[in-house]
C-alpha cells in the first residue's frame, strides 16, 4: 500500500488506491456482529491505528497529511478537511475515512440491547417437566408399561420415542435445534450490526444537499461527513453547492469508482 501511494501520479489516483486498500481491510476484519458485540469494533480499530501508523508513519499515521505532502499542489494551498473527504460527486475528493465508519457502527452498538442466553434453560426446565408430564399422562391412558416399549418385538418399539421418559440432560441435548427460542436467540445473536443513520440534518442543510442530485449511498455518506467535520465546507462556502455540478464529468466519476488496485504489481 505504501509503495503503490507512493508511486501514484494523481490526487485522484492515490485517493483510489488509499481507498480501494481501505475497503479491502475493513472487509478483511469481518461484519459487526452481536455475538463478537464491541469487542470486535475496538480490535478493527486498533488494527486500522496500527495499518496506518505503519503505512504513514511519517505523518504520525495521518493519511490526509500525508496526502498533502504527496503533492505540490496542497504544500502551498490550505485545504478544508471535510473537502477531502467530501463525495466525489458533490466536488470533493471522495477519500474514505474509516472512523466515520466505525461511528456509525459504534453507536449502533450504543443502542443494541444486551442478549445472552441465562434466561433459556429456566424455559427448558419448564418444557421438559410439561413434556415429561404429557408422556406419563398419555402412557396411563393407553396402558402402556416402559418394558413394552423396550422390547423390539412390541408394536409400540418404533413409537417408543414419544412415550420413552427423557433425562433432562437429553432434552437439553437437542434443544439449539428442537427449541424454536434457542434457534430465534442463536440468529439474533449472529444478526449483523449495520451503521447507525446519520443525524438529521436542519432543513437548509438538507435542501442544499437535495440539490446536489447524489446517489442514496453517496448523500448518506455526505450527512455523516457533514456531521463528522460540523459542515465545515458549509460554513466556509456559504452552502454545500460551492461548485457548479455541471463541471463535474460524470464519466470520469465512474471509471474511478470501477478503477482496479493491481494488488500483486
Amino acid at each position: 500500500m505504501r509503495q503503490k501511494l507512493k508511486t501514484s501520479k494523481t490526487v485522484l489516483s492515490w485517493v483510489n488506491v488509499y481507498n480501494r486498500y481501505i475497503a479491502f481491510f475493513l472487509r478483511s476484519f469481518g461484519s459487526c456482529a452481536k455475538v463478537p458485540g464491541i469487542q470486535h469494533l475496538d480490535q478493527i480499530s486498533e488494527c486500522m491505528k496500527t495499518i496506518q501508523s505503519l503505512v504513514f508513519h511519517e505523518q504520525n499515521g495521518n493519511a490526509l497529511a500525508a496526502l498533502k505532502e504527496s503533492f505540490e499542489v496542497f504544500q502551498s494551498t490550505d485545504i478544508l478537511n471535510m473537502w477531502a473527504y467530501w463525495p466525489l460527486p458533490a466536488g470533493g475528493l471522495g477519500m474514505t475515512n474509516y472512523l466515520i465508519t466505525i461511528g456509525a457502527l459504534r453507536k449502533s452498538f450504543s443502542e443494541v440491547e444486551y442478549t445472552n442466553f441465562t434466561d433459556l434453560p429456566k424455559k427448558d426446565n419448564i418444557g421438559w417437566e410439561d413434556q415429561e408430564k404429557a408422556k406419563e399422562t398419555a402412557r396411563k391412558d393407553l396402558n402402556i408399561i416402559i418394558e413394552a416399549l423396550d422390547n423390539p418385538s412390541s408394536e409400540l418399539y418404533r413409537s417408543r420415542n414419544i412415550y420413552l421418559p427423557q433425562t433432562f440432560e437429553a432434552y437439553c441435548s437437542l434443544r439449539e435445534t428442537e427449541n424454536w427460542y434457542w434457534s430465534k436467540r442463536l440468529c439474533e445473536l449472529l444478526e449483523v450490526i449495520q451503521p447507525a443513520d446519520p443525524v438529521k440534518l436542519d432543513s437548509n442543510t438538507k435542501s442544499q444537499l437535495d440539490n446536489l442530485g447524489l446517489s442514496a449511498n453517496d448523500e448518506t455518506h455526505a450527512k455523516r461527513v457533514i456531521n463528522y467535520y460540523n459542515n465545515q465546507l458549509g460554513n466556509a462556502f456559504g452552502g454545500l453547492e460551492f461548485l457548479d455540478m455541471a463541471l463535474i464529468p460524470k464519466s470520469l466519476v465512474q471509471s474511478l469508482n470501477k478503477a482496479k488496485v493491481r494488488w500483486d504489481a
